[in-house]
């Protein structure tokens, strides 16, 4: 940082050029160095004032002044400046403003080119709180104003000329500085002025008149914006009342247009006010200049006060549709109201009144209100409301000193109630007539508005609105109101609000502001639970109203008043908060638990109670899915456990006094004994919740806790009792839980990973297996093993464990005695070396790498003579990722003081540069994803060994095959990238953290690791991999070590290396301007890693320094673009290296600009890189064009943002053009010309011939219509700016008429957010106009899609649309009616057009308020589409050219607005019956009969699916949410179930029709009309034997089975309603036994994991609706069957989507639960009494709560529930059938192949789970218990046959088992079997890491074991069995873990 020098400050070096010196000093540092800078030059001032020195105090001030004159507005220096200088003793000010003033006039002068703003900002900058300034500009006050004037005039003569847009917006932005300077100046110099300009004459007077007259020009100039107008009418105000005696007057008459000529006044002659907006900038001017006094006197002919003639002239031009007119009127208008406010009100004042008494002010004012707060600009409805405010209060006022007159707000009220409800400023007038009346004056006229407001909350574009006039009534009704009846009629009614989705965050605001105005609401909500209902919805709000009290402070102090045991805190009873932690709800479990947990005080003590409801909710939420939840989980329970922590505190230090009795002392150790149990629990939880097949989640989370508990209660911070008896916590050595933290190192996901070993490493050893040598050998053989496997995830396994060896002291000594036994003969380190310098753990992790180095060195030795054989035998990544991952916890600094490991990390590198050579070949192949080196010949390509007796792999297959597993181009392909991607990130990381030799050798030059030469080496194959390189995988990992390297090099004191990345970015970009000729660069794949290259270099200077890499780069590849050639030039003009150089120049843009820390640096040069882009399609080869349509996607995103939706359109990425041309100026001219050009080019060379030039394809058309369709217009558009939007409009009409499709449809999705809300109207009529008059079809085309968007991207909302448009509709249709009925003049494609458009006018007709729909025109367009769809022949069209393709999409659109048409005319049910009769039976027309099916499922409230949707992502019929709509469709739907001939046209079509698409609908149609489709005949006419009868129950069955998943789970759907109508009815149709065992095995089969979302659905919703299957005799099905539904319903509450676990879960209405839960859980006295922790709920109280009825039940509570419901129900009386039920679900076979997959040798990559979600050990927790209470010998000796079915279950098909013992001993056979294959192939016992399918067997073996375990108690044939298994598992070493997990 620079310093104030002494010799700058004193002496005789008081000149410029100590100035100067000091300004460069301050221009080379950044804002905080030149803050600092100047304040050292304040306290030199204090001192140089303190000793009185001038020379310096003028120094001082001289450089300050220059300091204030050179900073830009805004800037911190500036302000910074002005202050010093105010500082200065009085004496030097006079000399400060001398200076000053002087200094400004000769930045005046230096000033030339006046389109620069400098000057003028100055000007600007000295009257901005600097009173200082403003006496210098008091000296120079002359040359400031002819500055003025002559910037005014300059601006004036060039604004006028052949400027582009660009240069007139520059001109337009002095001219505003100008403006703004004059304003200033003359509002605080105007008498002075006229002091000049009577005294002086001459130069003053002619400056003062032109500055008039500039401003006068300005006023009426089109291109001046609105903003600048406004300033010109202060102006001109001010120089009138300055410059003349009655200069308001004159004012007033030139506005009024009452002015008449004068003598000698020819300057006022000329100055008129011809625009409205130069007339509303006058009346600005007045209301702003003119004193009240003079605003309420009369003007010159003595009849109108001037105030009221200017409200008056006001409101005349707020009529005008220009929106700056409108925002402007508003503006003054509310100007105006407030002077006469403030002089009515504040100052009493008489004239003010007498205005106001004579005058209709307030009407007219009133009449302005009511339009502009429905306007859709906030400003205005801003300005409207404020009014409002005003004239309330001025009537109020007015009214209250004469009461003889009518209250304006009494007419006001009476307004606003006559106000239509979909009207905004109903509501904005109510939230102020609120504030100024209350609610109880306003009840009268608005009787309903607490349930209409909260009807209104529901709409998005009024919400904010109602919402602030609701809580306004509601705060001012509390002061009136009477408490309970308050609550009754203001919160009550919101819970029914609440639970719409999108309103819930306003309710709850609003139940806030209720809370804070009325503490005591808590209380009233609160006694909703009273009643002993306790429903999802109500604790919902319960526990919103609480987390809000809580938030308020609300509960402490009710807790403080109450003290109730049975009721948390005297609040709220135990049971419901235990209800609340079970809730389906996500919101509603968490709510509870933050309001348990959650203390302002983190001392507050959690009693027993509390502690038992954490351990329920983590019991049943801690495998919850979503990122949000689980983190929102962990971030509670850290909460826990810090307030168990910090409230142990004050228990400790009483028990530690001396001074406490021993009560206190016996209390105190029952709360740490408490809090001790509960730590033990969640300790033990934790680890039980690591069983096999537990979810990532619970894994997780489960980790997470557990080291949240370490971190907590660590040993520092751990509290203890002085005796030792109490500890709160402490890390328990347990040998089991430590080999499940061993075997989470299996975890797919790496966080569990860490978490897992940074608790193994904190277990005591001595408690352990790990001081065993043995132990730590066997380990570091399998971690060596895993090193080496073919498997991708096994090496990071690897890592972990050989890490974690390394870590133990124990290990020393064999890791050495290893580590010398491999050692070669002729290199023999001397490790003792390593164990005196280094701690154990230094120690350890040197003879590991040197172990894995030895085996890379083998590995490579393989792989350099035969590639095929080490990518299959040893593949060198993965043990060289472990050595990798062991050097990142290294001290480079002692490593590089270390003689032997500076020579092993040497030897590391020399052999990696070795490796990648022997694999690069692989990744730099053209193909490397299809390399396949056996294929290649000579044997070169396999072996890159020149020795003779290298074999061929060619002549060794045999050999191969027999010893290594088949080698795939998979497991090549792996093996290569995978290696070069670890060598580059070791490489990277060695270049980051190793030290490198310095330049100049000096003292501590020995501690270096890298020499200078060796880091060129390493950066040359970086560079040359990433050219080269053509897999992604391979460079995408080289640039992040090539990054790692360039961050060291940046960094480096070197000069040589720290100019390495420099002449790196210098030799590539050189290489891509010269082309080909130059290098080997990959001109495919993007330029493949070349643009990595760049992009590394650039982003890691960033951090280092000033980006001026970026800036060079940028430069090079943007000039490069911008040289290219002409685009009419032919191909083989341009130069195939000019060509390949742009398309790599685009490809590292695209990555430049799409890279995240170049996001501000890329900004300066995003409209070049635009331009460059669009440029880039005009590129004669498609490598170039595809290049260019890259760049530009990343540009669009780098501008507008990511996609925030599917739709592209979103309102978050798009940009109003105000804002767009402000940030890329540039752009504005450029796409203005580009679109010129695109629509007046001439036809390409092979076009259609044409006359018209927009007809043809353009290249660059295309980017330039995306960009224009993500601009929308401003509402302040037009005020600050010229450049506006509604310039692109006409060439977008132009090219509606190409004869591309796609240009047709992008301009007019591009035209359309061109248009204004105000010129909306108008647009569409001229729209309508055009397609009347064209005679061309592509133009009506293209004007009608316009005119459809147009419609559906209204600019207000609907109802106030379509009040507007419904009048509008039936001439419009009426006049374009001929494109119906023209007969074939009109093409498909354009009918298909007018009918969408026919559609959206519609329902505008038909949503239109007070107007009549007119049913006559739509009766002869229903006529018309009648006869076009009976004439229509599917099959005939099908049969013609491909344009006639259309026809099928305009026949579905006409039958889709035809329905609609029957259903909005309101249509008798009968008649629409009939009309859906007559398509369906005409099955030839498919397009016909889908919309029809898809109208009929649409009424029966059937979402969408993925065969309704159009092309554009909208659904085929979306009804509007209306009441008037609901009852119309609801009407119909109930005449549909009524009637049959609906139902037989549907069956008949189902059983002809082979459509698949159209099979979905006809069977959803059929399940909806399930009652009136069982009464019908289901004939079939066949070919060959006639009419057939069908079974519709075998029917549908068959195609379940026949038919693809979409198509079978409609039928499944069908099936499931005609079944549930079916059972318990009195129809004749009737479900045989074959039928439901057959319905129980699809849904079986539709519900497992691998089949879609849908398809699970489709049977969670058929398990709701038929769940009587379950148990009940309604069903005529076997017993099994009721097992198997069973089964299924609880494979749905596990489903992997939380939408099918939900929608099972409504299965909980159907039951009573109570009864089940009481007897088969507890159980009579005698049971209850033997019973231990029942379901192994693992806490005791309070029980979970028993209500009557069990609603919104979380699905893993409701588990419990089923089964225990099942137990009781169907157990009772199928005792037999319920045991083997429950054996089912322990034993139960997921159908998972995980075993098989672990031991294919060819798979490299696990096959991934199907259900993420589901897990098998709580449930068969759960079935055990319950297992052990029901069975007894006689289950055990029943003979009765299992079913095959039920045996499939347990993946037992084709056995045969007649017990519960065989089928025991068949699972535990195939048990054996698979541990005797798994350890025959591996040759030893099993392992955990290297056993092919060994979770799989666990798996097994827990169920097998959990099973017997429950089973053995009650029968001694169960005991014999259960002995001989468990003794296999000791075998095996699965029992210890069996033990911990499951017992």
């Amino acid at each position: 940082m620079g310093e104030v020098r002494p010799a700058m400050l004193g002496g005789e070096a008081v000149n410029c050029h100590a100035i100067s010196t000091f300004i460069s000093d301050l221009e080379r540092e950044d804002l905080n160095g030149k803050l600092s800078l100047m304040s050292k030059l304040s306290s030199r001032i204090e001192e140089a004032c303190s000793k009185k020195d001038t020379e310096a105090i003028e120094l001082c001030y001289q450089i300050n002044c220059h300091v204030f004159l050179s900073a830009e507005p805004k800037n911190p220096l500036k302000q910074y400046s002005s202050r010093s200088l105010m500082k200065f003793p009085p004496e030097y000010r006079s000399e400060i403003i001398k200076y000053l003033s002087v200094k400004l006039i000769e930045v005046m002068k230096n000033n030339s080119l006046f389109r620069e703003r400098h000057s003028l900002n100055k000007i600007c900058d000295f009257f901005d709180n600097f009173p200082i300034g403003v006496d210098a500009i008091s000296l120079c006050l002359k040359e400031v104003l002819q500055h003025i004037c002559q910037c005014l005039r300059y601006t004036l003569e060039n604004l006028s000329g052949n400027l582009s847009p660009m240069e007139q917006n520059e001109l337009i932005m002095t001219t505003h500085s100008a403006l703004r300077g004059a304003v200033t100046v003359l509002q605080k110099f105007g008498s002075r002025i006229k002091l000049l300009v009577e005294n002086n004459g001459g130069d003053e007077k002619k400056c003062v008149d032109d500055i008039l007259y500039s401003c006068s020009e300005f006023l009426n100039h089109e291109l001046i914006p609105m903003d600048s107008k406004l300033n010109c009418g202060l102006i001109v105000v001010i120089l009138f009342s300055v410059m003349y005696d009655k200069g308001y007057d004159l004012v007033m008459s030139k506005l009024m247009g009452s002015y008449s000529s004068t003598k000698g006044m020819i300057l006022i002659d000329n100055i008129n006010f011809k625009s409205k907006l130069a007339q509303m900038s006058a009346c600005y001017g007045l209301l702003n200049i003119m004193p009240l006094e003079d605003l309420c006197k009369c003007d010159i002919s003595g009849k109108k006060y001037f105030v009221d003639a200017v409200i008056k002239k006001l409101l005349a031009l707020s009529e005008s549709t220009d929106n700056n007119l409108c925002l402007g009127c508003s503006r003054a208008l509310q100007q105006a109201v407030q002077i006469l406010h403030t002089g009515a009100i504040k100052s009493c004042s008489p004239d003010c009144l007498k205005v106001l008494e004579n005058t209709d002010i307030l009407m007219l004012c009133l009449d302005f209100v009511w339009v502009s707060l429905d306007h859709y600009v906030d400003c205005v409805r801003h300005a409207a409301k404020t009014i409002l405010h005003y004239l309330l209060q001025i009537a109020d006022f007015m009214h209250n000193k004469d009461k003889s007159g009518v209250h304006l707000g009494d007419v006001i009220i009476n307004m606003v109630g006559k106000l239509p409800s979909y009207k905004k400023s109903k509501y904005i007038a109510l939230a102020v007539l609120a504030n100024e009346f209350g609610f109880q004056k306003l009840r009268v006229v608005f009787p309903d508005v607490v349930s209409t407001l909260l009807e209104v909350l529901e709409d998005p574009s009024m919400s904010s609105h109602a919402s602030n006039a609701y809580e306004m009534l509601m705060v001012k009704n509390f002061k009136e109101e009477n408490e309970a009846k308050w609550v009754l009629t203001w919160i009550f009614p919101l819970f029914d609000t609440y639970h719409k989705s999108n309103v819930g965050y306003i309710v709850e605001s609003i139940i806030a502001k209720a809370m804070a105005v009325c503490p005591a609401l808590l209380d009233h909500i609160l006694s909703t639970l009273d009643d002993g209902t306790v429903e999802n919805s109500k604790l919902k709000v319960v526990m919103v109203c609480l987390k809000i009290g809580a938030r308020q402070g609300l509960l402490e102090k009710m807790c403080s008043q109450r003290n109730d045991p049975s009721m948390w805190k005297g609040i709220i009873k135990y049971e419901t908060l235990m209800l609340a932690l079970v809730s389906c709800d996500n919101e509603v479990r968490l709510d509870a638990l933050s309001l348990i947990v959650e203390s302002n005080k983190t001392t507050q003590r959690f009693d027993v109670k509390e502690l038992e409801l954490v351990k329920c909710f983590l019991w049943y939420n801690i495998n919850c899915d979503g990122p949000s939840l689980k983190q929102k989980n962990l971030m509670l329970q850290k909460k826990v456990l810090t307030r168990i922590r910090e409230s142990a505190y004050p228990f400790v230090k009483i028990i530690n006094s001396k001074n406490v009795n021993e009560t206190q002392v016996a209390e105190a150790r029952k709360i740490l004994q408490e809090y001790s149990k509960f730590l033990d629990w969640l300790y033990n939880f934790c680890f039980k919740c690591l069983f096999p097949g537990a979810n990532a989640t619970r894994r997780a989370s489960a980790l997470e806790i557990l080291v949240l508990l370490d971190g907590i209660f660590s040993t520092s911070s751990n509290q203890s009792v002085e005796d030792g008896e109490i500890k709160l916590f402490s890390l328990k050595g347990n040998e089991d839980f430590a080999n499940l933290l061993l075997i989470s190192f299996k975890d797919s996901f790496e966080s569990s990973k860490n978490l897992a070993f940074s608790l193994l490493t904190k277990f005591p050893a001595e408690n352990l297996s790990f001081k065993d040598r043995s132990w730590i050998n066997e380990h570091l053989s399998v971690g060596l093993k895993l090193a080496s496997s073919v498997k991708p995830p096994d090496c990071i396994t690897a890592a972990y464990l050989l890490k974690f060896v390394a870590s133990l002291p124990e290990a020393e000594t064999l890791l050495t005695d290893k580590a010398i036994s491999i050692v070669s003969p002729e290199y023999s380190p001397d490790f003792s070396v390593i164990g005196k310098e280094s701690n154990f753990h230094q120690r350890n992790i040197f003879c590991m790498i040197w172990i894995l180095f030895e085996q890379l060195k083998r590995e490579y030795a393989v792989a350099a003579e035969n590639l095929l054989l080490a990518a299959g035998s040893g593949p060198i990544y993965g043990t060289l990722f472990s050595i990798r991952y062991l050097l990142k916890i290294l001290d480079w600094k002692a490593v590089a003081e270390n003689p032997l490991w500076k020579s092993l990390i040497l030897e590391l590198i020399s052999l990696c540069f070795k490796i990648n050579e022997a694999v690069i070949h692989v990744v730099n192949s053209s193909s490397p994803e299809g390399h396949l080196p056996m294929d290649f010949e000579p044997a070169a390509h396999l072996s890159i060994s020149s020795k003779p007796h290298v074999p061929n792999m060619l002549c060794n297959k045999n050999e191969v095959s027999g010893q290594n597993p088949p080698v795939t181009a998979q497991m090549v392909l792996l093996c290569s990238w995978r290696t070069v991607k670890e060598v580059s990130l070791f490489l990277g990381e060695i270049s980051f953290h190793a030290p490198i030799q310095k330049e100049v050798p000096g003292d501590n030059d020995e501690c270096h690791l890298l020499s200078e030469e060796l880091v060129l080496r390493i950066g040359e194959h970086f560079t040359k991999l990433l050219s080269e390189t053509k897999h992604r995988g391979a460079f995408e990992q080289a640039y992040v070590g090539f990054c790692q390297l360039c961050k060291k090099l940046w960094r480096h004191p070197s000069g040589i290396l720290s100019a390495l990345p420099k002449t790196w970015l210098k030799g590539i970009l050189g290489a891509i301007t010269k082309g080909k000729e130059s290098s080997k660069l990959c001109a495919t794949r993007r330029s493949a890693g070349v643009p990595f290259i760049v992009q590394a270099l650039v982003t890691t200077q960033i951090d280092v320094r000033q980006p001026t890499a970026l800036k060079e780069a940028m430069d090079i590849l943007l000039g490069l673009l911008e040289r290219r050639g002409n685009e009419n030039d032919d191909e083989t003009s341009e130069k195939e290296n000019e060509i390949e150089s742009r398309t790599h120049a685009m490809n590292i843009l695209r990555a430049l600009f799409r890279h995240t820390l170049l996001g501000e640096f890329v900004t300066p040069y995003v409209a070049r890189g635009v331009m460059a882009s669009i440029k880039g399609f005009k590129g004669h080869t498609w490598a170039e064009r595809n290049s260019a349509t890259l760049l530009f996607g990343a540009l669009v995103i780098r501008i507008f943002g990511v996609k925030h939706s599917h739709d592209d359109m979103h309102r978050r990425n798009r940009m109003t053009g105000r804002v767009f041309f402000e940030r890329y100026p540039l752009l504005y001219d450029f796409i203005l010309e580009e679109l010129k050009l695109a629509t007046m080019a001439s036809p390409v060379k092979g076009a259609s011939h044409t006359s018209h030039p927009a007809l043809c394809l353009h290249r660059s058309l295309f980017p330039l219509l995306v960009l224009l369709s993500r601009l929308y217009p401003s509402s302040l558009e037009g005020t600050d700016s010229n450049m506006q939007l509604s310039a692109f409009i006409p060439p977008l009409r132009y090219c509606l008429k190409s004869n591309i499709y796609k240009i047709r449809e992008l301009a007019a999705r591009a035209t359309v957010p061109l248009i204004t809300s105000t010129g909306y109207i108008s647009h569409l009529d001229e729209a309508f106009d055009d397609v009347m008059r064209s005679e061309e079809q592509n133009l009506s085309h293209g004007i009608l899609m316009e005119i459809s968007m147009l419609l559906l991207e209204v600019p207000y909302p609907q109802k106030e649309n379509a009040e507007v448009l419904s009048k509008k509709v039936e001439p419009w249709i009426s006049g374009t009616m001929k494109i119906l009925s023209g007969g074939s003049k009109y093409h498909n494609i354009v009918k298909e057009a007018y009918v969408r458009v026919l559609r959206y006018l519609l329902f505008i007709s038909s949503s239109a308020v007070g107007s009549s729909f007119p049913r006559d025109l739509w009766d002869k367009i229903r006529g018309v589409l009648d006869v076009h769809i009976k004439n229509f022949n599917f099959s005939t069209e099908m049969s013609k050219c491909q344009p006639e393709l259309a026809a099928s999409t305009w026949i579905q659109r006409s039958t889709q607005i035809l329905l609609e048409i029957a259903v909005i005319a309101d249509y008798s049910p009968e008649m629409v019956v009939k009309m859906l009769c007559s398509l369906l039976d005409n099955s030839g027309q498919v397009p016909c009969v889908t919309v029809t099916l898809s109208f009929i499922n649409s009424i029966f409230g059937e979402e969408s699916s993925e065969c309704d949707e159009e092309e554009d992502g909208l659904p085929l019929f979306e009804w509007p949410r209306t009441n008037a709509w609901i009852d119309k469709v609801q009407k119909h739907k109930t005449y549909f179930l009524k009637d049959r001939s609906l139902a037989f046209s549907t069956v008949k079509f189902l059983l002809h029709n082979t459509h698949s698409h159209l099979l979905q609908k006809a069977l959803k149609v059929v399940g909806y009309l399930a009652i009136s489709s069982l009464s019908v005949e289901w004939k079939k006419v066949m070919p060959d034997s006639g009419v057939i009868e069908i079974n519709p129950f075998s029917y549908l069955v068959d195609l379940c089975q026949s038919q693809p998943e979409n198509v079978g789970r409609s039928a499944l759907f069908c099936l499931s309603a005609l079944v549930h109508k079916v059972v318990g009815s009195d129809l004749e149709v009737c479900l045989t036994s074959k039928t439901g065992t057959v319905y129980c095995d699809l849904l079986i089969e539709f519900s497992s994991a691998d089949k879609s979302e849908r398809s699970r659905m489709v049977v969670a919703e058929a398990m709701v609706k038929n769940h009587q299957l379950l148990y009940e005799k309604a069903f005529n099905v076997p017993a099994w069957d009721h097992c198997r539904a069973l089964v299924v319903l609880l494979d749905l509450l596990g489903d992997h989507s939380r939408y099918v676990r939900e929608t099972a879960a409504k299965i909980s209405e159907s039951f009573d639960f109570s009864e089940a839960h009481q007897k088969c859980l507890h159980g009579d006295e005698e049971k209850s009494s033997r019973r231990s922790s029942t379901v192994e709920r693992c806490f005791e109280s309070p029980e979970m709560p028993i209500q009557d009825q069990y609603l919104d039940i979380s699905p893993e509570r409701l588990k419990e529930l089923v089964i225990s419901h099942f137990c009781r129900v169907f157990g009772s009386l199928n005792k037999y059938e319920c045991v083997i039920t429950l054996l089912v679900l322990i034993l139960r076979d997921e159908g998972c192949e995980e075993g098989d997959d672990s031991m294919n040798e060819e798979r490299v990559f696990d096959k991934g789970e199907a259900n993420l979600y589901g897990e098998w050990l709580p449930l068969a927790k759960l079935c055990a218990q319950l297992l052990s209470e029901i069975l007894d010998d006689s289950v055990v000796r029943d003979c009765s046959p299992i079913p095959a079915s039920v045996m499939s279950l347990v993946g037992l098909e084709g056995s045969e088992a007649s017990t519960v013992l065989d089928l025991l001993e068949l699972v535990i056979s195939r048990i054996n079997e698979k541990i005797e294959a798994c350890e025959k192939m591996c040759g030893m016992d099993l392992n955990p890491f290297l056993t092919p399918g060994y979770d799989a067997i666990l798996k097994e073996a827990f169920k097998v074991g959990l099973a017997l375990t429950s089973a053995k108690k009650n029968s001694y044939e169960m005991f014999i069995l259960s002995e001989g298994f468990f003794n296999r598992l000791t075998n095996s070493k699965i029992l210890s873990t069996f033990a911990l997990l499951c017992e």
